[in-house]
């Protein structure tokens, strides 16, 4: 059975996409301090958590990776190789090393570091269908299922730094694939993250049925805000994928967890109120094009804002509402008909990307 998209759903996106553009903040990572650390909890686990609940219970790999490449490899090619292309253009590097950074695909390796989420989602997906398949195939039992998610995600999380910023001063090959760096950048497409995210996908798949019929509690939810806020007074632990962080494995899961059921919960509530459930919504369902160009123009905007003046929270927050929203004023202004080779989301993100990299001095993209 798969479940049709839902304003609830689209909601607790939206909510997470506003996390992420607010957790790329100045005001957020000044000083990483509270609001960092709630943000940090959570809001990674969120998105893998809701990719998994339109997941079917089964399904044939072959057509599910087609439309995998489709609506993930293909916008990251299509970003990349244009940022590069405006990169070497207009700042000469190397163009080995934006291709190595493609093909690699993760955080540091990528000119764009947030866009390392789209060839990790990708990946995290196929497997989670794969486990999703076998444990369909030999008919687990629900609670064997989620046993197996828990499994993965306890190891993926103790071993999740295992691959990253390992030294590479001893490997001749350095200097060719890794140019300067010095340490291992992680495996290619985040790979070692791999047993995290697909557990979360897994839940999300498994407690689908809980979430969609999901009522608010405002009891269960006081009682959970209240945990999550003792568990982050007392326990200043975080989750950032990118970087490898997974703070202690039980107590961070725990607010994982809560902060998801929140974050749901809070959705389920907004769905009764008109104005909050359309915008939030919409930016749920398009929070593929938001992560895409949040990053540069949200640094973009702060810095010009800092020009005209030092009032450093609230350039932040103009930066946030710009970089939130400003991808919508172009998804509504550019979407044209297009090409079949390309689909429209792709031709929509050439014309985007046109128009940023014509204009590197205003937009101060590297």
């Amino acid at each position: 059975m798969i479940f049709p998209r839902n304003n609830t759903i689209d909601i607790a996106k939206g909510i997470g996409i506003t996390l992420v553009v607010l957790g790329h903040n100045w005001i957020t990572l000044n000083d990483r301090g509270t609001l960092f650390r709630i943000i940090f909890s959570f809001h990674m686990p969120l998105f893998f958590f809701t990719s998994g609940i339109f997941l079917k219970e089964v399904e044939p790999l072959k057509p599910f990776v087609l439309a995998k490449v489709d609506s993930l490899l293909k916008p990251y090619l299509v970003v990349l190789v244009f940022v590069a292309i405006g990169d070497m253009l207009f700042h000469q590097p190397l163009w080995v090393k934006h291709l190595f950074g493609i093909a690699y695909g993760t955080g540091i390796t990528l000119s764009w570091e947030a866009l390392w989420f789209l060839p990790h989602l990708f990946i995290t997906l196929i497997f989670s269908r794969l486990i999703l398949n076998i444990t369909a195939k030999f008919n687990y039992k629900l609670m064997w299922r989620i046993a197996i998610a828990t499994c993965m995600l306890i190891i993926g999380a103790t071993f999740i730094d295992l691959f990253w910023l390992v030294d590479l001063s001893n490997f001749s090959f350095k200097n060719i694939i890794f140019d300067k760096m010095k340490y291992l950048p992680g495996l290619p497409f985040s790979l070692d993250l791999l047993w995290v995210s697909s557990a979360y996908v897994v839940m999300g798949f498994l407690l689908r049925q809980a979430i969609e019929s999901l009522r608010f509690n405002s009891l269960i939810f006081f009682i959970a805000i209240l945990t999550f806020a003792t568990l982050h007074y007392y326990f200043h632990k975080t989750i950032d994928l990118n970087l490898r962080v997974y703070g202690n494995v039980p107590i961070s899961s725990l607010k994982a967890i809560l902060g998801i059921y929140i974050v749901i919960s809070i959705a389920k509530l907004l769905n009764t109120f008109t104005i909050p459930k359309k915008i939030l919504a919409y930016l749920g369902a398009n929070s593929l094009f938001i992560l895409i160009f949040h990053g540069p123009l949200q640094l973009a905007a702060f810095d010009l804002l800092s020009l005209l003046g030092r009032v450093d929270y609230l350039n932040g927050l103009l930066a946030f509402l710009i970089s939130t929203f400003m991808p919508m004023l172009l998804l509504e202004r550019l979407n044209i008909a297009p090409p079949p080779l390309l689909g429209s989301d792709n031709v929509l993100l050439v014309n985007v990307l046109v128009v940023m990299l014509t204009r590197p001095a205003e937009l101060k993209i590297a």
